[in-house]
């Protein structure tokens, strides 16, 4: 899937109500970053161990992962880090306290085999 499919797969999900048109540059670099970032986490993560070494190019098995964990990561701006938060009697409990711990526990690693 191409980059742009997937910035307009996180605009939708992370702005249904559309983004203004002063601000839709500024919307799509910022998920442009984070679609990097999790492409890199998730290759750094899944290939950490490979002898192969690890790819330049995300396998398209990992798209939704790297929308997902994307979506993960910019919903929580402003709160990153944490796993609870108590305002005024009301609590919010984040199950993934990242993009990078869901990338962590929705990949899994090539192991090395040792001996």
């Amino acid at each position: 899937m191409a980059d742009e499919q997937k910035i307009t797969m996180l605009k939708t999900m992370l702005f249904p109500d559309g983004v203004d048109a002063d601000e839709v540059a500024t919307v799509e670099a910022q998920l442009g970053v984070y679609l990097d970032l999790a492409q890199q986490a998730i290759l750094n993560y899944k290939y950490s161990y490979s002898s192969a070494g690890i790819p330049e190019e995300l396998p398209s098995e990992y798209d939704v992962i790297q929308v997902m964990a994307v979506a993960q990561g910019f919903a929580q701006i402003g709160a990153e880090g944490q796993t609870l938060s108590i305002e005024n009697g009301i609590h919010r409990h984040w199950k993934y306290e990242d993009m990078v711990a869901y990338i962590y526990s929705h990949v899994i690693p090539i192991a090395k085999v040792t001996g």
